[in-house]
Parts: C-alpha cells; sequence; structure tokens
C-alpha cells in the first residue's frame, strides 16, 4: 500500500494505466477521405507516430489511427477484423497465420533494443550482470546491495533498499522479448516463469509488495520515473526519448554493453535472417554488441475486399520502410539494412 499511495501523491496512476492514443481526426474528414484503423504494439509507437504523422501532412486525404494497445491486443482485434493493420513484436505462428481471413502478410518495420531503466539516486553507470539480472526477475535478489549487484558495481553507492520491480500489465511484445531471453540465460527462469506476452511473476515477488504493473512503455517509464529504488524493461526508445538511465547488461561473452546504436546495429550485422523475415534473436553471442535486440512488424492482410484501404495502406508501408528509415535513429530505433528494406518492400508486394 505504501507504494500505491506514493503514486496517488504524486499523480501517476492515470499515466501508467491509460494507453497514449495516437488519433488522426476523422469526425471532420471530406466524404472522399480514406481511414486507416492500426493497434498493437507500443515498442515502436514513438516511431509510427512519427512516420504517420509526416504521412499524412503529404496525404491529407489518408486518415491514420494507431493504438499502442500491446501486442497481444493488436493481434487480436487483428484476426478479429477490428484493424486495417496491426502492430507485434511477436511473430504470428502458423496456426494464427492459417486463421487470417484473406491472409497475412508479416513485414518487418524497423527493431529497437529491450534495456533495463532503472531509477538510483546518484548511481548513473549501473552494471547488472546475467546472474544480477535473470535474479531480479526470478525474485532471488531483492535488495540494491545485493552481493551478486554490488561486485559488478564496485564503489557504487547501492542503497540497501529493496527492488520494486515494474512490470507490463497488458499482453506485451515487450515483455515476450525479455522472457524468451532470460529463459535462455537462466534454467531456473525458463522452469519458473517462461516465455510469455502475459508471464505470472514469482509469488515471492508479490508477496515483498514490491511488483508493481504498467501498461505500455509509456506506462513503465513513468512509473519508473515515480518510484525511487525501482527497474523495470522497456524498449529503447522510450528511454532514451526520456533521458531515463540504462544498466549495461552483460552479454554472454562477459561483457558489460551500454545500449546505443553501435552496439545494437553490430548485433543485427552479424545475425542471420530468414527469408521471411520473421527472425528473433534470443541471446546473440557476438563479441561487444547488445543482447536483446528484437523486430517488430506489422500485420497486413494479403487480400482484402477494401481496395482503396489496401491501396493506401501499401503506400504507407512503402514510405516507412524507405524514406521513413531515416529518422530511426534519431528517436532511438535501428534502421533496416538495405538488404532487409528491400526484402520487406518485396513482401509488400503480395498485399493487394
Amino acid at each position: 500500500m505504501k507504494i500505491l499511495d506514493r503514486l496517488k501523491r504524486l499523480g501517476w496512476i492515470a499515466l501508467a494505466i491509460l494507453p497514449a492514443l495516437l488519433v488522426w481526426p476523422n469526425s471532420a474528414a471530406a466524404d472522399n477521405s480514406i481511414s486507416l484503423v492500426g493497434g498493437g504494439a507500443s515498442f515502436p509507437a514513438p516511431l509510427y507516430q512519427k512516420w504517420y504523422r509526416t504521412f499524412y501532412k503529404q496525404h491529407p486525404d489518408v486518415l491514420i489511427d494507431y493504438q499502442p494497445l500491446g501486442s497481444g491486443a493488436g493481434i487480436s482485434q487483428f484476426m478479429d477484423g477490428r484493424l486495417d493493420f496491426a502492430g507485434t513484436d511477436v511473430p504470428l505462428s502458423q496456426d494464427q497465420v492459417s486463421m487470417v481471413q484473406g491472409g497475412v502478410v508479416q513485414i518487418p518495420m524497423t527493431a529497437g533494443a529491450l534495456v533495463l531503466v532503472y531509477n538510483l539516486d546518484g548511481v548513473e553507470d549501473l552494471k547488472l550482470s546475467r546472474k544480477a539480472y535473470t535474479g531480479i526477475f526470478e525474485g532471488e535478489i531483492d535488495r540494491w546491495n545485493h552481493p551478486a549487484i554490488a561486485e559488478s558495481n564496485p564503489g557504487a553507492n547501492l542503497p540497501d533498499s529493496p527492488i520494486v520491480l515494474v512490470t507490463r500489465s497488458d499482453a506485451s511484445g515487450t515483455t515476450y522479448t525479455l522472457t524468451r531471453h532470460l529463459s535462455a540465460v537462466s534454467e531456473k527462469f525458463d522452469k519458473t516463469v517462461g516465455v510469455s506476452t502475459s508471464p505470472v511473476w514469482p509469488e515471492k515477488i508479490k508477496e515483498r509488495g514490491n511488483l508493481i504493473r504498467a501498461r505500455g512503455n509509456g506506462g513503465v517509464v513513468n512509473m519508473v520515473k515515480a518510484l525511487p529504488a525501482s527497474i523495470g524493461y522497456v524498449e529503447y526508445s522510450h528511454a532514451y526519448l526520456t533521458e531515463l538511465p540504462i544498466a549495461k547488461m552483460e552479454n554472454v561473452k562477459g561483457e558489460f554493453v551500454a545500449a546505443g546504436q553501435k552496439t545494437f546495429q553490430g548485433t543485427l550485422r552479424e545475425a542471420t535472417i530468414p527469408d521471411d523475415l520473421t527472425v528473433v534473436l534470443t541471446d546473440p553471442a557476438f563479441h561487444g554488441n547488445y543482447p536483446v535486440v528484437a523486430f517488430t512488424w506489422l500485420l497486413v492482410r494479403q487480400q482484402s475486399e477494401r481496395a482503396e484501404q489496401q491501396k493506401a495502406l501499401k503506400e504507407l508501408i512503402r514510405y516507412c520502410l524507405t524514406d521513413g528509415q531515416k529518422v530511426n535513429a534519431e528517436l532511438g530505433y535501428i534502421p533496416l539494412s538495405d538488404e532487409i528494406a528491400r526484402k520487406a518492400l518485396q513482401l509488400l508486394e503480395k498485399v493487394h
């Protein structure tokens, strides 16, 4: 209750629970306008907002509404026919693909990195070993001055404070990326929590009263900002744009790697990308490169009777895969390589 009381006083509850909506005007739109309704992953939402606003200025007859509901909700509503397109950080399974009326094309739009953000007064260069960060999410490491954290941070003023863990409340592709990585690093985590968009976190964290949930990447950012001694996980751009401290994570080579374009792009350069572009990077073993990098996709119906909407949607995606890529890095995302962008454009041609 103490944490909740502090949040109420700080006025963060509403900010953390209510998702931001990226809505374009439609009530006053001209009769000949075209509306595209999408939703899903919050991971790429700041970039999508930038892309869609720019495209709208160039094509004012195309009204785009994208709501960052989380990957799980986006997939569900897309499969139910309520969305023209959906964002997801988790590629569809073959069973899900077979259930989409009209077929589906999964097009990678950008890549990003998952980072651990924290709120520790006076600690500016936190390093977390694989033992430390898996231990936090397993509930075994519960205080900031725990030896597993202290040994990687000699001289740091680590407080004797309980660790407040901020996780997602919604079905989340960002959570999927995190739990997939933690399951690869720790056999114990894999057995007790496992890979999921909506995991059941260890009961011992809940019993201590130190598990806080927030909706969307933006909600996690707001909670970590509000709560001293907290840590949470978000897509890099959400930390980059808000200047939250980011922990250096130990990779499989034993190196503590800072989040940044150089280390992210190094990981992607070393990765093997399949032809269908639904690559999943779990725990890449590359020297000097960041350990948790992931793509995010748009789901588009392969065939649709809404010809005008499909044409407009293809033009929008074509812009995002070409000129739109120029703004990725400035917002904290990883631009697609020329080869991947070319293959993504080829996938787009399957949309009719």
